[in-house]
């Protein structure tokens, strides 16, 4: 069993019957990691919508009681 932790936190158990099913599982992640870091070199971020700043509630931090 090949275990994968995606980037937003996610674990992936991938299952191989043999080593070289799972240096196949292995070699496509691989191409596939390769391939999206091509295309998000590409991508020209400044074009992109910018965030809205986020402004906490104030009572975040006015009312916290610490146990």
């Amino acid at each position: 069993m090949l275990v994968v932790y995606s980037a937003n936190g996610e674990m992936y158990k991938l299952r191989a019957a043999d080593s070289k099913e799972k240096q196949l599982w292995v070699t496509q992640l691989r191409a596939c990691a390769k391939y999206h870091m091509e295309m998000s070199s590409k991508v020209d971020y400044s074009r992109l919508p910018q965030p809205k700043p986020h402004f906490a509630p104030p009572w975040n931090t006015q009312f916290c009681i610490s146990l």
